[in-house]
């Protein structure tokens, strides 16, 4: 379906989910891969995509399958089917990683004081996908927090490092950051970049990825 100037996939479609299970499942079954990574598999982004009032085109797939559920409820079940699917084919192959990248916010803070301020898009209820479940239930073996071009007025650095570090559930976290000197006013600070590498290697458990 159309979305402001982008084809997207509908997750509340069931001919979907099976599809992208379909493909994996193809994957795993002709290549000798180490990984399944799945990044944007949620919701598309409202604050960017869609003018306001103008929400996701689901309507259609809500009325069909949405049994009684809100519409949030619904949505973040399609985003949770997508995920334990896509993890069922390469428990075939008990050598393969199953990764995730969740933006950087799960809830705002006035629900789950991860945030220490209001951000304007959140994975649970923006891009309804519920990071946790997946960590603790669904066969995520690794994910990758994205945590560049954090914005200081929404949450230090510091504070998503820690919340996330102390979520893992067992599973390996790899924190994604990217340096963005002069994008703001925290990059201009020179020290943003050696004070963030030293937070993050104050918590063994978690790991770094640097975007190019």
């Amino acid at each position: 379906m159309r979305f402001e100037k982008t084809l997207y996939f509908d997750p509340g479609n069931k001919e979907v989910q099976q599809y992208v299970t379909t493909v994996i499942r193809d994957i795993v079954r002709r290549y000798d891969i180490d990984a399944l990574h799945l990044d944007d598999y949620f919701y598309p982004y409202d604050i960017v995509e869609a003018r306001p009032g103008q929400g996701f085109p689901d309507n259609v797939s809500y009325a069909r399958y949405g049994q009684g559920m809100s519409k949030g409820d619904w949505r973040r079940s399609n985003t949770d089917s997508i995920i334990v699917r896509s993890a069922r084919p390469s428990r075939t192959k008990s050598r393969i990683v199953n990764s995730d990248q969740p933006f950087r916010y799960l809830r705002n803070s006035y629900k789950t004081r991860k945030a220490a301020r209001p951000a304007r898009q959140t994975d649970y209820d923006n891009l309804y996908a519920d990071i946790l479940l997946w960590l603790k239930n669904a066969g995520s073996t690794m994910w990758s927090a994205d945590l560049f071009r954090v914005q200081p007025f929404h949450a230090p650095y510091a504070v998503l490092l820690d919340w996330w570090a102390r979520h893992t559930y067992g599973r390996q976290c790899f924190i994604v950051w990217r340096p963005t000197a002069g994008s703001n006013a925290a990059w201009r600070d020179p020290t943003q970049l050696t004070r963030q590498i030293q937070a993050l290697r104050s918590y063994p458990r978690s790991r770094s990825r640097l975007l190019q």
